[in-house]
């Protein structure tokens, strides 16, 4: 990121520099992660549950599903949540969705298989994989912006 690009959340981020400092940033950057991927798994919940319904695999329902979501979740979180000042670079958004297509084959091979191998309904299944992709997708999400939480000290209060 060149200077022109500073995002105003990574430089709150290197500022934290104690661990208060620190959680503070962390809760901030988290929850709105957690508001912006919560209506993109809502989004992403009703064309599943759509899909599942109207016959459709399981893991393809869940794919279709994730991608829609997962692209709302990126335009909206890249700028609103992590504040990335710099224009639109092809590079990230082509990482992000290599990413994606991974992850989302992933989730939807587990939600399948937990859906199977525990005889439940396929939307409680995603239920079950959902608190690991959205973490492993805001991890991602800090890295592709090039946020990282700065320096804690012990001691440095």
């Amino acid at each position: 990121m060149s200077p022109s690009e500073t995002c105003p959340l990574e430089a709150s981020a290197q500022a934290a520099t104690t661990p208060v400092a620190w959680l503070s940033w962390f809760a901030r950057a988290i929850t709105g992660f957690g508001i912006v991927s919560g209506i993109g798994w809502l989004l992403d919940f009703a064309i599943f549950a759509s899909l599942s319904q109207a016959g459709l695999r399981l893991a393809l329902a869940n794919f279709i599903g994730a991608a829609v979501a997962v692209t709302f979740v990126y335009f909206a979180s890249v700028r609103h949540v992590f504040r990335y000042a710099g224009g639109f670079l092809y590079l990230k958004f082509a990482l992000y969705v290599g990413y994606q297509v991974l992850a989302i084959t992933a989730a939807s091979i587990a939600v399948e298989g937990i859906a199977r191998a525990w005889g439940m309904p396929g939307i409680w299944a995603k239920v079950i994989v959902t608190p690991l992709t959205f973490g492993a997708n805001f991890l991602f999400m800090l890295l592709l912006v090039g946020q990282r939480p700065g320096r804690v000290e012990v001691g440095d209060e």
